[in-house]
């Protein structure tokens, strides 16, 4: 399994050089009508070379100054000069010397319903991967969410999210936030709660230093007013933050009048700099735990466990928590994690997770996603194949048999990279003393 860091544009030509006769170059010079090759192709200029090659085919060009200009469809073309000439509407810039071009001629590489970039996500939702992330009321507590929109900076000079490992506890990102005055945070969004009731709050972080001291705040957003914090430094010593994840742990029970609440995370010092992992907020002693949105199937869902430590935590494992899942596609949160007993700890949840598509709406060549290349772009050449069917500029040689033998590939990967565990995940270490 070779995972790969591939780009939207990466992606596109690689799969299109499997669907076959994908071209690509560099302009030279051209017109509000045409584009001449700056003999970077071999097979241009070759008098052998049927004008009728690229006739019809789509014209990429991924770098265009505007949006219209991105695309057209070839008309004519002339093997001696390398000049193609498109049809429909003008190019509006023509400055385009030095741009790469692409040349594709069975499927629009652009269209979101019938084109490449339409397989590939077809292909990408249809892939699974496991991941554990933790099960809480805060929108993007597990910090998967792109961006930071959750997530809004009080006196901090950084807020964004990062990937390198050291820095992740769970799933691709974590929260990277450096104070810029004493008591900086970043605090969640708005959480509606229920008044005398009684919750657990919770945030894992990572000191970059050990001058950076944690802090972790449950806000009465209704009254404006804390409701319980406390302190990573105030109650341990400062040896493990730089070297382990380290849990803030604040049970707390909601003032009458309280309607909502929110997470600060905070950091004490000017300047403290710190990894945010996780945040929690869950309800204390409930058999019911809402699941993440993307699981739709019983399948998705491998195994819930329960992070056991005190308030501030420092050391610990996670166990099995018994349960099973369900589900009710009438209601706002449709899969539930149901329990025999009542669960007072944080929970975490292992699932199979889809991939989440390339962004179709605004198309963007640098876009990225992790995955393993090999799998991957059988399974989105066989959905590309499915749609030569239909929706092809010319017609492919042997579709069907493709089609067969793509299909036989894609199945096969998807078997062994998909298929369950052979056993249930061990108690995972969070922090060594």
């Amino acid at each position: 399994m070779a995972i790969a860091t591939l780009t939207l544009a990466e992606a596109r030509k690689k799969l299109a050089g499997r669907l076959g006769k994908f071209l690509q170059g560099t302009i030279g010079s051209g017109t509000s009508t045409t584009v001449t090759d700056a003999a970077s192709h071999k097979v241009f200029g070759s008098a052998g070379m049927s004008p009728q090659e690229i006739v019809p085919a789509y014209l990429l060009r991924p770098a265009a100054a505007t949006a219209p200009d991105r695309l057209r469809v070839i008309a004519s073309f002339v093997p001696s000069t390398g000049t193609i000439t498109t049809r429909g509407p003008v190019y509006a810039d023509v400055t385009f010397t030095t741009e790469t071009y692409e040349i594709h001629p069975y499927l629009d590489p652009d269209d979101p319903y019938v084109g490449l970039i339409a397989a590939m996500n077809k292909a990408l939702k249809a892939m699974y991967y496991q991941t554990t992330l933790p099960i809480t009321l805060i929108t993007d507590g597990d910090m998967q969410t792109a961006g930071v929109t959750n997530w809004t900076a009080v006196t901090s000079s950084t807020d964004v999210k990062v990937t390198t490992a050291a820095h992740v506890l769970y799933g691709t990102q974590g929260l990277h936030v450096v104070t810029s005055a004493a008591n900086g945070y970043v605090k969640s969004d708005s959480v509606s709660v229920i008044g005398d009731q009684g919750y657990l709050a919770a945030a894992a972080f990572r000191a970059a230093n050990a001058a950076s001291t944690a802090k972790l705040v449950v806000w009465d957003v209704t009254n404006d007013a804390e409701i319980d914090s406390v302190t990573f430094s105030a109650v341990t010593g400062d040896s493990d933050k730089q070297i382990a994840w380290c849990i803030l742990r604040v049970p707390f029970a909601v003032p009458s009048t309280c309607k909502q609440v929110s997470l600060r995370l905070q950091g004490v010092e000017n300047g403290a700099d710190l990894y945010w992992g996780a945040a929690w907020l869950i309800w204390q002693a409930q058999t019911r735990w809402p699941l993440p949105s993307w699981v739709s199937e019983k399948t998705q869902f491998i195994e819930m466990r329960q992070v056991l430590g005190d308030r501030v935590y420092a050391q610990g494992r996670s166990v099995p928590l018994a349960g099973e899942p369900f589900f009710d596609p009438t209601a706002a949160n449709h899969a539930w994690f149901l329990t025999p007993s009542r669960a007072t700890r944080l929970l975490e949840g292992t699932f199979m997770r889809p991939y989440a598509g390339y962004t179709t709406s605004t198309i963007t060549e640098t876009e990225a996603i992790s995955v393993d290349e090999e799998w991957f772009l059988a399974a989105a050449e066989k959905e590309a194949l499915l749609l030569c069917r239909e929706n092809a500029l010319n017609p492919i040689p042997d579709l069907e048999e493709r089609i067969r033998q793509a299909t036989g590939e894609a199945l096969g990967m998807g078997r062994l990279h998909m298929r369950p565990p052979a056993k249930k995940i061990g108690p995972r270490a969070w922090a060594e003393a």
